[in-house]
């Protein structure tokens, strides 16, 4: 029971982000995805998931993880806008002093990208989703404890709308660059 209540009062927080000041963008916009893991936690070890958008469009380019390269981490790849098959696996810390970042931080950078907007309008979620087998993170409660925990886990996403460039907006702009030649007339 006391190892059950100590997991519990350890958390985990996977949040979406993205660095565009108004989540309002234009198809073909390029907008930096950054999904962050934030915990109270001793140690995180084992998780799985994916850095999604739902609906699944865009581009995703530019992937980097603090957890990759590692040899306990890594990810298959971009998937239309998302990035697929994150999977991390830190052995047992048993008896070591120091459990070397980013698996201890209480911060840092699970995934970063770029996401570039589809041509398609609409509202896009980002969102870590954990896979089935693995809904929360788990970790180890010290490093003299062997035993896998799964932590209270939460997810959080962010949202971008995608609008489309007014059809019209190209004339305008020609129209605005063309030099008006109508000259005036005054009146005698």
């Amino acid at each position: 029971m006391l190892m059950a209540s100590a997991a519990w009062s350890q958390t985990v927080t996977i949040t979406a982000s993205h660095d565009d000041p108004d989540g309002i963008v234009a198809p073909g916009q390029t907008v930096h995805i950054t999904h962050t893991l934030s915990m109270t936690a001793y140690m995180v070890s084992d998780w799985r998931g994916d850095a999604a958008v739902t609906p699944n469009l865009g581009a995703a380019s530019n992937i980097s993880s603090y957890f990759v390269p590692s040899p306990w981490a890594s990810f298959t790849g971009p998937s239309g806008g998302s990035v697929v098959g994150f999977a991390a696996s830190h052995p047992v810390p048993l008896f070591v002093p120091v459990v070397i970042p980013p698996w201890n931080a209480p911060q840092s950078i699970l995934m970063e990208y770029d996401w570039t907007a589809p041509s398609e309008p609409g509202v896009y979620e980002f969102r870590w989703t954990p896979h089935p087998s693995s809904p929360l993170v788990s970790g180890y409660l010290s490093s003299t404890t062997g035993v896998l925990t799964p932590y209270p886990t939460t997810y959080l996403g962010a949202t971008l709308t995608v609008i489309p460039a007014p059809a019209a907006a190209p004339l305008l702009l020609a129209a605005a660059l063309v030099p008006n030649r109508r000259q005036s007339k005054t009146s005698r």
